[in-house]
């Protein structure tokens, strides 16, 4: 899995929280399997908002709940691109 591949990691992090195989998901989502598959492993960068909102069907979850999971994964890699030291005067 591509390290920067933040969707594939949320997504395959909630089908195991559920307890769900790739193909389960697949099946309850009414996606394919190798999509799935390919989402999960970054393979397939941007899903489309409808395949995210299947994925979200078939894992019982809103779509609130799952832009939740990925803002909270996304503050996890967060590196700031320089040290911020706020301008003082004395």
């Amino acid at each position: 899995m591509n390290k920067d591949n933040i969707l594939g990691k949320v997504i395959k992090t909630l089908r195991k929280e559920k307890g769900l195989t790739q193909k389960e998901l697949s099946e309850l989502a009414c996606i394919g399997y190798d999509n799935l598959r390919k989402i999960e492993t970054g393979r397939v960068n941007n899903p489309s908002f409808f395949v995210i909102m299947m994925i979200c069907v078939g894992l019982k979850i809103s779509m609130n709940q799952f832009c939740y999971k990925m803002s909270q994964e996304n503050l996890k890699n967060f590196k700031p691109i320089y040290n911020y030291q706020p301008y003082v005067t004395a």
